[in-house]
């Protein structure tokens, strides 16, 4: 054999050897399904297991269970009572059904099966009764576990659900919002019963704020009211009376004579006094203040902001104090009670300033001179340099 007839040999065995490699290699990687996270690789084959069983086991013959999937529904549910419910099911399959009770959601439920074992096309119940137990929820499911040799369904779940009618039910939270100063804020919100023919409201404690309180019959034609399956209503008016500007909160305590005797619901409310004294103007932000922005001191600057007495509009408006201290202000009394006209102005000549860091800021207090509680700040920002020419 000559040397060009070997090298050909040589060449066609290493081509048939790496053909093989590749084919062998081919077979033996598994690549990951296109458009599958790896987070998500997991499920997807739980999933293809499932398709791949149901497959299988649709050309067998089994036994096939056939339950309800969707939970009865009792509607309103009165605590301590006992709600019973049957729930059907029937063996649509080849094979015997093996049926047993593998527990329920908890105490309150109990649970009978007619039989456990079912021939095909045979069929049986499941008898459920429901104690409705005491809780601050108004919705409640409940469910009886059973375990089959349905190869498709090993595991079931019979549910039951309810609102669960409570004795006396309040509002959790009231919100009073934002009101002036010297405004008692009113509150008016309905307590009712989904138990109780009747039931009194005998005391109410603002928690330590002064208050006043009222309650009437309400309707229970109340719009508030509906779908509620209420029994009884009462119609709760309170009025507070904050003692000073800012924010305030707590929690109403409301005392009920109920035929059981009395009940203590608590509420909580918040709310909110405007400080006594207003600064109104297009370039006044909400809660940065007024910005004056950066300024030449060879030149004069002024800017006005509205102020209002928000509370007792006869007293006497005075500025009180002014951060820097070389800027200057003018207050002037408009025709309108309570409302003034402040001039805030940088003078022609200024000294520098550099009042425009969070921690270094102006203000500008207003207020009257007499009461020290009534007044307020107006933020203010601003810089002063020399721009020369």
């Amino acid at each position: 054999m000559d040397v060009l007839a070997k090298r050909l040999l040589i060449a066609l065995t290493i081509t048939l050897c790496f053909s093989a490699f590749v084919f062998a290699l081919s077979q033996s990687v598994t690549y990951k399904p296109w458009g599958v996270a790896d987070s998500e690789r997991e499920k997807y084959d739980a999933i293809m297991a499932d398709i791949e069983l149901n497959e299988q086991v649709r050309s067998m013959e089994v036994p096939r269970i056939q339950a309800p999937t969707l939970p009865h529904d009792f509607g309103w549910v009165t605590i301590g009572d006992e709600y019973k419910h049957t729930f059907s099911i029937r063996n649509r399959g080849e094979k015997p059904l093996e049926l047993t009770l593998a527990g329920t959601s908890g105490e309150a439920v109990r649970a009978t099966l007619g039989t456990n074992k079912l021939a095909p096309d045979g069929s049986t119940t499941c008898d459920v009764t429901w104690t409705v137990s005491d809780s601050d929820t108004e919705f409640s499911s409940e469910k009886v576990f059973l375990k089959t040799n349905d190869p498709l369904h090993t595991n079931i779940a019979l549910t039951c659900v309810g609102k669960r009618k409570h004795r006396v039910v309040v509002p959790s939270t009231i919100r009073l919002g934002s009101h002036d100063i010297g405004i008692n804020p009113t509150t008016t919100f309905l307590v009712y019963s989904q138990v109780y023919d009747d039931f009194e409201i005998t005391a109410i404690d603002a928690d330590g704020l002064e208050s006043e309180w009222a309650a009437i019959e309400a309707s229970l034609d109340d719009e508030q009211l509906s779908g509620q399956d209420v029994r009884s209503a009462q119609s709760v008016t309170v009025k507070l009376q904050p003692s000073d500007h800012g924010a305030y909160s707590g929690k109403f305590t409301v005392a009920i004579q109920t035929p059981d005797g009395i009940r203590q619901e608590t509420i909580s409310y918040e709310g909110k006094v405007r400080p006594p004294v207003g600064f109104y103007g297009p370039e006044i932000h909400q809660s940065t203040g007024l910005d004056l922005g950066t300024l030449d001191s060879g030149t004069q600057h002024d800017f006005y902001v509205t102020v209002r007495s928000r509370g007792d509009k006869s007293r006497e408006i005075e500025v009180l104090e002014i951060q820097p201290k070389a800027l200057e202000t003018e207050l002037t009394a408009t025709s309108q009670p309570g409302a003034y006209k402040l001039r805030i102005t940088v003078p022609k000549g200024c000294p520098d300033l550099q009042f425009n860091r969070s921690q270094n800021r102006g203000f500008v207090k207003l207020g009257d001179p007499l009461s020290p509680s009534y007044s307020s700040w107006l933020p203010l920002w601003v810089s002063v340099s020399k721009v020369d020419d």
